[in-house]
């Protein structure tokens, strides 16, 4: 009877090691947090056949590179320019919530950042319509209208 009572619980242990093998393989990766945004960017297929170059405020923005992600998310890649800015830069509005949201400053003085959009905030024909915020005190820097659609993204 011992015996017996063994092989089974053998036998559970090696279909629940399938089960969670099985369940591993078919699951879709998430990004739950900037630094998986950062590796999907870096090593994603481009999307997009050209930069977008955009105005919010005084601030220069410019849309480098948009990959897709699991759940028909986007990752989004901005270099913004902001000379008179002290202090925070920058957030966009609407985007993913990531664990660790940060900004890179670069040594040119612009900074990289990079967002995950959820497909809810596009509208009509691949437009997603972004509000910039940042600054000591956070402050709205602006908006400005991305066009998926002319950056040769088809969704």
């Amino acid at each position: 009877m011992e015996a017996v009572s063994r092989a089974l619980a053998k036998n559970r242990i090696a279909v629940i090691m399938v089960l969670v093998l099985l369940t591993a393989c078919a699951s879709t990766p998430e990004v739950p947090t900037q630094v998986g945004l950062h590796e999907q960017l870096e090593s994603g297929r481009l999307l997009n056949s050209t930069s977008g170059h955009y105005r919010a405020g005084i601030a220069k923005v410019t849309l480098t590179k948009v990959v897709s992600l699991p759940q028909d998310r986007l990752g989004l890649r901005f270099v913004i320019s902001f000379p008179s800015l002290r202090g925070m830069c920058c957030s966009f509005f609407p985007r993913l919530a990531l664990d660790g949201q940060s900004v890179a400053p670069m040594p040119d003085g612009t900074y990289q950042v990079e967002i995950a959009e959820d497909p809810v905030s596009i509208v009509g024909p691949g437009r997603i319509r972004f509000h910039l915020v940042g600054g000591q005190p956070l402050r709205t820097l602006g908006y400005f209208w991305l066009d998926l659609s002319a950056l040769g993204v088809s969704l």
